[in-house]
């Protein structure tokens, strides 16, 4: 720009000259903004740390190998992740998910409006799971973003779908530390058969009836805090 300025300054003391080298001046100016231009870009284009998302994609960090080895997660597991539906990545709206037995149902309800009217939020299918839609995605959805899962175990055993949603519960136990709560219902066997890996946490007791005490044990499974008329007692 100076040198063009310059030129300019040297052509209008030469008079006629100007007309003259106007042209190629004004012609100079140009191609230098538009080279400034093209660089902008190209750095812009090139700078490091994220690839443009196509459709559906959350960005993706790229991680270059020192990166990767100082902490968990490969490029490769960075990208599935991100590339999950945004409702999956959600904070969760329920506090327990109900898995039961179809057959003990009623109970299930009874105490499903138990725990709703303490203020928590539980999931039922029958609650929750609208006529017309997927509701395997659904469970799914469900169980990989609730704060909790209470296993219904009656005297009809587990169900038939309940033993998948016990084992998605579980799985998700590893992942993120989700609490999985077994809960023996009115009519269980004495020494019921829970699966092996059911067996290795605390259950809540409701053989004797959906008490008081049973219910708070429930709600401090849930919350992991415990009810005020326990911790007074």
């Amino acid at each position: 720009t100076a040198l063009i300025l310059a030129g300019a300054a040297i052509a209008m003391q030469v008079g006629l000259l100007w007309i003259t080298v106007s042209y190629p001046l004004v012609a100079v100016w140009l191609l230098t903004g538009l080279l400034l231009a093209a660089r902008a870009v190209r750095r812009r284009l090139a700078r490091p740390g994220t690839v443009p998302a196509g459709p559906g994609v959350l960005s993706v960090e790229t991680v270059d190998a020192p990166a990767a080895a100082e902490r968990p997660g490969t490029p490769r597991e960075i990208e599935i992740v991100a590339s999950r539906p945004p409702e999956q990545l959600e904070p969760a709206a329920f506090d327990v998910f109900l898995s039961h037995n179809s057959l003990d149902k009623p109970r299930v309800i009874e105490i499903a409006t138990l725990l709703r009217d303490r203020g928590l939020a539980p999931w039922l299918d029958i609650w929750e799971l609208a006529p017309g839609r997927d509701w395997q995605a659904e469970l799914e959805t469900v169980i990989r973003t609730v704060r909790s899962s209470a296993v219904f175990v009656g005297g009809d055993g587990l169900g038939p779908w309940e033993i998948p949603e016990l084992r998605a519960s579980l799985s998700e136990c590893v992942r993120r530390g989700l609490p999985v709560i077994p809960v023996l219902l009115p009519g269980a066997a004495k020494r019921p058969e829970l699966p092996l890996f059911l067996t290795q946490f605390t259950w809540v007791d409701l053989r004797l009836g959906v008490t008081r005490e049973g219910l708070d044990r429930l709600e401090w499974g849930v919350t992991g805090v415990k009810p005020a008329g326990m911790r007074a007692a």
